[in-house]
């Protein structure tokens, strides 16, 4: 039996060099899994990424049609727990369950991040007929919600929802014109949530015009983006009243700079709200303690920068610095405003 590409489901990052990012599990949902079925699709796993194989006929026609538009969903479990610590995450992390879809159907291109939408509904019986009916609601609908959110369905009348308390949850509707025992229903929007383990779903609406399949890869991407952080650099070396013998550091790329003006002598001028600066000068009480601060934040990437040097008296004494860690992150306060950083300790002592 002949397979040709449907689409691919690519991940990519700019934290690493070649975009590929491999640190999810894609699952299709139980209702994705049943359309790949019925159509003898077949999900094949990418470094960064899936594909989607369908049966074809010697035309190269899907030898099952494809449904009208249809919409493949799939769960992204994420894999590497240092994920959060090298992605811009501003966005994602403001919704309780991020969508990544396509506004209409298409054969590729990149997915846009949404927030997914959910309803909640609960069916009730008229008591009372009258233009004021109260009913009391079971579920939770979103906070801060009125009246024009909610829709009722059943009560003879274009709109019979009233209005809405929200400190009880409350409802009244027009009843006015059922009869007493009628059934309806009261639809609201509610907090949406994710499965469990699932760092986000993806959802792709197919153009499934009748055309035959060339074999090439229709890719649907997600795109991440690397955060940015200061990079702060602690230099523990012996004490000196030489000024010119005063540490500096210098990146030979020129992409990272670290000022003189952002060299901080924390033997001289101690910073009580550096917890590193503390616990260095408890444990190293002899010593002499520099701090230096990027003059802008850095982008974060996989590969190693490898030119940053520390120098003393304009003598290199160090060819190349080892990278902050990723682990090694702290929330400091710069003008008034947070931001993120990640540091490195060096210790140089000459004797």
């Amino acid at each position: 039996m002949k397979y040709l590409t449907l689409f691919s489901l690519e991940i990519v990052h700019g934290y690493y060099a070649d975009q590929r990012c491999a640190d999810f599990q894609i699952e299709p949902t139980p209702a994705t899994r049943k359309l790949l079925d019925d159509c003898r699709c077949v999900l094949k796993p990418l470094p960064n990424g899936a594909r989607v194989l369908v049966s074809v006929n010697d035309k190269n026609f899907p030898f099952v049609s494809l449904p009208t538009n249809p919409v493949f969903v799939f769960h992204l479990k994420l894999q590497n727990t240092d994920f959060s610590l090298f992605t811009d995450l501003t966005e994602i992390s403001q919704m309780a369950a991020p969508l990544y879809t396509n506004t209409s159907p298409a054969t590729e291109g990149d997915l846009t991040l949404v927030a997914q939408k959910a309803w909640g509904s609960e069916q009730f019986i008229v008591q009372q007929p009258g233009s004021s009916e109260a009913f009391s609601l079971g579920g939770r609908p979103l906070e801060n919600l009125k009246a024009a959110g909610f829709s009722a369905q059943g009560l003879g009348v274009k709109s019979g929802l009233k209005s809405y308390d929200s400190g009880t949850r409350v409802v009244t509707v027009n009843s006015a014109a059922a009869s007493p025992g009628t059934p309806f229903t009261v639809s609201y929007p509610i907090t949406p949530r994710l499965e469990r383990d699932v760092f986000a779903d993806v959802e792709i609406k197919y153009d499934s015009a009748s055309t035959a399949l060339s074999g090439s890869a229709n890719t649907f991407r997600v795109v991440f983006s690397p955060r940015e952080a200061r990079w702060k650099y602690y230099i523990v070396t012996e004490k000196t009243d030489n000024k010119a013998a005063l540490p500096a550091l210098e990146d030979k790329d020129k992409a990272i700079a670290f000022n003189a003006a952002d060299r901080t002598d924390l033997t001289i001028t101690p910073d009580p709200a550096d917890e590193i600066a503390l616990k260095l000068a408890e444990q190293y009480p002899n010593k002499q303690y520099f701090r230096f601060v990027s003059s802008a934040p850095v982008t974060c990437q996989k590969a190693a920068r490898k030119n940053i040097q520390l120098q003393f008296d304009g003598e290199k004494v160090i060819d190349t610095l080892a990278n902050p860690s990723l682990q090694n992150y702290s929330i400091d306060v710069r003008n008034s405003t947070k931001e993120y950083s990640l540091y490195q300790i060096v210790k140089y002592f000459i004797q």
